[in-house]
């Protein structure tokens, strides 16, 4: 009998061990793309075999990532994971809040601190007033764009027991409306104009942290009337065609499930009835006249990127009506939705995304070129007050 357990617990201990060598076989042989489609982001490398990185201890702890980030059905176990614990109704999945028709981002637990805030604030109102002055000096009007990220849009969805960043985001707002105040910078916050409308749900996302075509829309909107309240003369133009993509709409928020989570949710975009001709550039090469990015027939998921094709560093949008006026459009990807429809106000709409867009003309070089008649950044409140990438100053 002791033999028998003896050769039964040998038994398993091999097939365990066979199994784990023919997995990091399978993993470490396996061709694979070197990019995530779910995690959007690039896979860790192959390492390369040295002694001096095998005797360091480097190649180890890269070859344990590139195995993590590549191991065989890691995708398809990772799913199954989701759905199970969605299934068990757990709060949070994979940092995403899972509630019965939205899906949330999970929250750290940190305590408001006003007084950081309100010296960030100073420091990104000082670099807006500069930028500011450069863009009055060249004959234009700037206006900053203050968006609700998605937790703030949707705080009052948080359950009780999870931190919806409630307290920290009423004091960021308040903090740095009053130093834009302070130095004159011109701006609009969204806030106000999504309370007035009731906070609707149609202009967020329950599967995805932009806004959807119509919250893009009340941006549009909202921004123009602002400038027109100064005597720019804007068109408010509304004579869209509401369109939608017949495919599963994998969000963001959906994206860190997997696409395990049940949607019946679809992108929408707004299409100008009147013909708007116009060419477009990207990072200084033509492009196709068009702003939006249709999915492959074959392609089960369409993504936020179908608005302009994603984070593009630099775009140029002409419609060659030279009686127009002109303008810039700074920011992350919120501004994407945004540009499929603000380009038919402007003869000419030029979009940065700084976080890309490096190396090459700073942002004050950028406005002296080109002389833009309106210069807006759009940023949200989760990254307002961050001075890297599109907080760049005039010298960024």
């Amino acid at each position: 009998m002791k033999k028998l357990n003896r050769f039964a617990q040998l038994a398993t201990v091999s097939a365990f061990a066979l199994f784990l060598i023919a997995a990091m076989l399978l993993t470490y042989r396996a061709r694979h793309k070197g990019y995530s489609f779910y995690e959007n982001r690039n896979l860790a490398p192959r390492p390369a075999y040295s002694a001096g990185a095998v005797l360091d201890g480097t190649w180890f702890s890269a070859l344990e990532s590139y195995l993590i980030d590549r191991a065989a059905g890691h995708n398809t176990l990772a799913r199954l994971n989701a759905r199970l614990d969605i299934a068990l109704r757990r709060p949070t999945v994979n940092n995403v809040v899972v509630e019965d028709d939205l899906l949330l981002a999970m929250l750290p637990y940190q305590a408001a601190d006003a007084a950081a805030l309100e010296a960030r604030s100073e420091r990104m109102a000082e670099r807006l007033q500069e930028i500011d002055a450069l863009v009055s000096s060249c004959g234009g009007q700037f206006c900053h764009v203050l968006v609700p990220s998605h937790y703030a849009y949707y705080a009052d969805r948080y359950p009780a027991f999870l931190n919806n960043f409630a307290e920290d985001t009423a004091l960021r707002r308040a903090s740095f409306r009053a130093a834009l105040e302070r130095r004159g910078v011109d701006y609009v916050d969204l806030w106000d104009t999504f309370a007035a409308l009731g906070f609707p749900s149609e202009l967020g996302s329950a599967v995805d942290h932009h806004y959807s075509v119509y919250g893009a829309y009340e941006i549009y909107r909202a921004v123009l009337e602002h400038f027109n309240e100064r005597g720019a003369g804007l068109t408010v133009y509304d004579a869209f065609d509401d369109a939608q993509i017949d495919k599963p709409y994998l969000g963001s928020r959906m994206r860190k499930l997997l696409g395990a989570w049940q949607s019946d949710e679809r992108l929408h975009y707004f299409v100008p009835r009147d013909e708007i001709p116009f060419t477009r550039s990207d990072n200084g090469h033509e492009s196709a006249s068009t702003v939006f990015a249709f999915p492959a027939a074959d392609d089960e998921w369409v993504t936020y990127s179908f608005f302009m094709g994603g984070d593009i560093p630099h775009t140029v949008i002409d419609t060659h009506r030279d009686e127009l006026p002109s303008i810039l459009i700074y920011g992350d990807s919120f501004t994407n939705a945004l540009e499929s429809i603000a380009y038919v106000s402007f003869d000419e709409t030029h979009s940065l995304d700084f976080r890309y867009y490096t190396d090459q003309l700073t942002l004050g070089e950028y406005i002296e070129q080109y002389r833009p008649d309106y210069v807006i950044c759009v940023r949200d409140y989760e990254v307002l007050l961050e001075t890297g990438g599109n907080g760049v100053g005039v010298d960024g």
